[in-house]
C-alpha cells in the first residue's frame, strides 16, 4: 500500500477519531484487497451502516429487515415501494 498514514489521518481529522478510523482503513484495505473475507462484515472496522450499504448498493441485496440509518431506511422504502409498483403491474397484465 502506498498511502502516507499521516496524511490520511490528516484527512479523518475532521470525522473525528481518526487514528482509529486510520488504523481500521488501512487494515480493512489490506484484507480487502487481499481478498481473505467472504463477508463484508468480516472487513476490520466495517459497522452496521457500511454493511448494510454494500449489501443494498454492491451485491443489491436489500433484504426485509428495514435499515436504522435514516439514508438508508429512505432508500429501502423507495425501492420496496417501486416492487410492489411492479408486482401490482405485473398482476394487472
Amino acid at each position: 500500500m502506498t498511502a502516507d498514514l499521516d496524511e490520511v489521518t490528516n484527512i479523518c481529522k475532521p470525522l473525528g477519531f481518526a487514528n482509529r478510523r486510520t488504523q481500521n482503513l488501512f487494515k480493512m484495505t489490506e484484507r480487502f484487497i487481499a481478498s481473505n473475507w467472504d463477508n463484508v462484515r468480516e472487513l476490520p472496522g466495517v459497522g452496521e451502516y457500511c454493511a448494510r450499504s454494500y449489501e443494498i448498493f454492491v451485491e443489491g441485496v436489500v433484504g426485509s429487515e428495514p435499515p436504522k440509518d435514516h439514508a438508508l431506511l429512505q432508500y429501502f422504502d423507495w425501492i420496496k415501494h417501486h416492487e410492489r409498483k411492479k408486482r401490482e403491474e405485473a398482476q394487472e397484465i
